[in-house]
């Protein structure tokens, strides 16, 4: 295989699995090799042992470069865990010209960033919408005339260390990371309609060690979070109830019999826990009634065959199973739904808007450039 086209690959880092999805940077986002491997030195979505996590890095990549005779330009990574928090953020400029450009929304930005970060980092700014002069929920404010501009902003946040680590993991596996990315604003791109994020909905990703969930309404990103209790939880509770090892318990749990009332028990009760966690949080934010379309169930627990009556019963919402909204070359099963998503997430994204919060030196070198540009 031969192709002058340059690569976006994207790593989906579970407690369980580990992925690499490698996929042509165009349009049509051809994929070029994928592979997987057991997960080594990761608990709950966050890394525990640095140098088994490198190693499971390292193998997959050996793999993948077999496969493919390119090397890989663009590395994103996804991230997860209960350091995962969100917040809202408004910021406010001056036009600079009289017209708003690419430096505007740079500042606008900047000024929404300016918040007291307690050892966190933005993973996300993602914009909800801008106000020139006295002109309201403007999308877009590229090319608008005016003296002043607003934004508001839906800010997603990852502790230091746990970034950090990831992003260090990568790169003693020879990989630059370009930017991390929490797993449902990825999945929010290969999953979601456009009704359901203008009319609200909750992308729900169950994995192995945590869940990450995050909320759109009126188009847009408007709460994120993640929960330190998986599908493995359900599993060892089941082990537990019925004496099993972990792998027949998994099996038992996907396979529910109309008289296993013990495992039915055992299984709703632990995802109801999950269920009602993720109400609370809504509840406490004053958005529970802003979720017009229910939730969309993605991960593991989706492949549990009553999931969606445990969510009827503990959040009073319909749901539905997660899938591609739209015809994709990818042709992957539901197990990498995750690592798609991260790709239609990256390739929608404007590269001046696009907010990794991990590499100084890209940001550095950006700030020169800019220097460049405004005096030369």
């Amino acid at each position: 295989m031969t192709s002058g086209n340059q690569t976006i690959a994207v790593v989906d880092f579970g407690s369980v699995i580990a992925r690499v999805l490698v996929v042509e940077d165009n349009k049509q986002a051809r994929v070029i090799a994928y592979e997987y491997e057991p997960s080594q030195g990761i608990q709950h979505g966050v890394i525990v042992d640095l140098d088994k996590a490198t190693e499971t890095i390292q193998r997959l990549m050996n793999k993948v470069r077999k496969k493919m005779d390119q090397r890989v330009y663009r590395v994103y990574c996804s991230i997860s865990g209960d350091s995962i928090s969100s917040v809202s953020s408004h910021g406010v400029v001056k036009i600079r010209n009289q017209e708003v450009n690419h430096y505007d929304l740079e500042d606008l930005a900047a000024t929404a960033q300016a918040i007291a970060l307690d050892n966190q980092l933005v993973i996300h700014l993602l914009p909800q919408q801008y106000k020139v002069d006295n002109q309201e929920g403007v999308k877009d404010p590229m090319g608008m005339y005016g003296v002043r501009l607003e934004g508001d902003f839906h800010l997603v946040l990852a502790d230091q260390g746990v970034s950090q680590n990831l992003v260090r993991c990568l790169d003693r596996a020879g990989l630059t990371c370009q930017g991390l990315v929490f797993s449902p604003i990825g999945l929010a791109e290969a999953v979601l309609s456009t009704d359901e994020k203008q009319q609200g909905v909750v992308v729900v990703d169950i994995g192995e060690g945590c869940t990450n969930f995050s909320m759109f309404f009126n188009g847009v990103a408007i709460f994120s979070q993640s929960i330190p209790i998986g599908g493995g939880a359900v599993t060892r509770d089941i082990a537990h109830r019925l004496q099993v090892n972990n792998n027949e318990a998994e099996a038992i749990k996907l396979n529910i019999q109309e008289d296993d009332d013990a495992v039915r028990d055992t299984t709703e009760a632990r995802y109801g826990q999950i269920f009602r966690l993720i109400d609370k949080s809504l509840a406490k934010e004053g958005l529970r009634s802003r979720v017009g379309r229910g939730v969309v169930l993605c991960g593991g627990a989706a492949k549990y065959p009553e999931i969606g009556d445990v969510v009827e019963r503990y959040m009073g919402m319909p749901s539905r199973i997660g899938k591609l909204m739209q015809d994709s070359a990818v042709g992957m099963n539901h197990d990498w739904l995750s690592a798609v998503g991260l790709i239609y997430y990256i390739q929608k994204q404007d590269n001046k808007q696009f907010i990794g919060g991990n590499n100084p030196c890209r940001k550095a070198f950006k700030m020169l450039q800019r220097w460049l540009e405004v005096y030369f």
